[in-house]
């Protein structure tokens, strides 16, 4: 233990970058970029590195790195110029000395009420440094997302389903996911022979999974945003159907096996293509369930209290099947009337549908909700640009003209 201070630059409930760095005659301490202790003792000069507990605390970090050199994160030159011009003047509100208080006393009831109208604007101004601050972290995610499309094909659906578990985790590696599914893939291959046929291969894969592994379906608490997190469904083993899918879809054709998710109505199943022409359709979320005609048949009727149709076995590409796990996420979040959940997720749809009316609007409407007034404006002025229906032309004007009369 060097020192214990305290410092205007560490943030409490925030994760923080801490940094030491050891040199020949000092050793320099960092919290966000700032030096804070410059110590002296030589003691500490030499051995071993590594993270240490104290007594009784239940510390929590990622990114613990060691090196001769390791960089440190830099501000980028827009950001600093974007945060100059959102600069807070820092005064001292405490009273200067007994004569501008008698001053106020003068007017006590008064100067007080004038006073709580000014903190009251400082808390307005405190909420959008926050919501600012949120927006800001999620937007390289937001950039990630967009730029899926220039991934190799192979990776987009699950570099996609990652991303939006980080639009409500912003700490998740990433990396160490894609690790461990092709750890796993590695674990279901050991246990293959040369000769395996698609139906072998599938049934390495349903025993992995479903009996030594137990992934299931969520059913007890089954409209958590969690079962929508497919990190969340690794480390859980259970899940919604089309998240369960998308591990399965990744696993399977990792193997080699040739595998389409397939949104049916209120429900999400995949499909088998099999040397015959024929499609095994499997219900991941039932344990790996190999489904007949009939079974499908029953699965719609019980959503939709319809029939089935041929163009409900139509395969999903990977943008839709993003988009319907996201789709979920608005649901989750717009019965727990989570405007802010709501609002990253429609940010989310806007990157994968550019050009989507539908979609530009939902998100216009959740930031006009939520109080970003400039942000639903420019939606709105590009949406006017766009040709809408006659009711979605309505809304929007409707909107538009709600937000220029603030």
């Amino acid at each position: 233990m060097l020192e214990e201070i305290e410092s205007e630059h560490y943030l409490p409930e925030q994760w923080n970058h801490l940094r030491v760095r050891v040199e020949e005659k000092q050793i320099l301490c960092f919290v966000n970029g700032h030096q804070v202790i410059e110590s002296k003792d030589h003691q500490l000069s030499s051995g071993r590195v590594g993270l240490a507990k104290f007594r009784n605390t239940r510390p929590e970090f990622s990114g613990f790195e060691v090196g001769q050199r390791l960089s440190a994160p830099q501000i980028s030159q827009e950001a600093k110029l974007a945060l100059e011009s959102l600069e807070v003047s820092m005064t001292n509100f405490e009273a200067s000395g007994a004569d501008q208080l008698e001053g106020l006393g003068t007017s006590g009831a008064l100067s007080s009420r004038e006073l709580i109208r000014r903190a009251r604007l400082l808390e307005q101004q405190a909420d959008q440094l926050r919501q600012l601050a949120s927006d800001a972290l999620r937007a390289e995610t937001i950039a990630s997302i967009r730029s899926l499309k220039e991934l190799p094909a192979d990776e987009q659906l699950l570099q996609g389903a990652f991303l939006i578990a980080k639009l409500d985790n912003p700490d998740l590696d990433i990396p160490s996911y894609l690790d461990q599914v092709q750890s796993m893939v590695m674990e279901i291959r050991a246990g293959l022979d040369d000769s395996a046929s698609p139906v072998d291969t599938r049934r390495a894969l349903h025993q992995y999974l479903f009996e030594e592994n137990g992934f299931h379906g969520s059913r007890f608490d089954y409209y958590h945003a969690a079962n929508s997190h497919l990190n969340r469904v690794m480390d859980d083993r259970e899940g919604l159907p089309i998240t369960l899918a998308v591990l399965y879809l990744e696993l399977g054709r990792r193997l080699g096996l040739k595998l389409e998710g397939i949104g049916l109505p209120g429900h999400f199943v995949v499909g088998h293509q099999l040397g015959d022409d024929t499609t095994q359709l499997i219900d991941v979320f039932d344990r790996g369930k190999l489904l007949g005609q009939r079974d499908v048949r029953e699965l719609v009727r019980a959503h939709t209290a319809r029939n089935l149709r041929d163009s409900d076995l139509t395969p999903s590409d990977d943008a839709a099947i993003l988009t319907r796990m996201l789709n979920n996420l608005v649901g989750i979040a717009g019965r727990n009337n989570d405007g802010e959940s709501m609002l990253r997720y429609c940010d989310a749809l806007v990157a994968i549908h550019p050009q989507q009316s539908q979609t530009r609007l939902m998100r216009a409407q959740v930031r006009a909700m939520t109080g970003r007034s400039t942000l639903a404006m420019q939606d709105l002025e590009r949406l006017q640009q766009d040709p809408l229906s006659q009711a979605d032309r309505e809304r929007v004007d409707r909107l538009y003209h709600q937000l220029l009369d603030r």
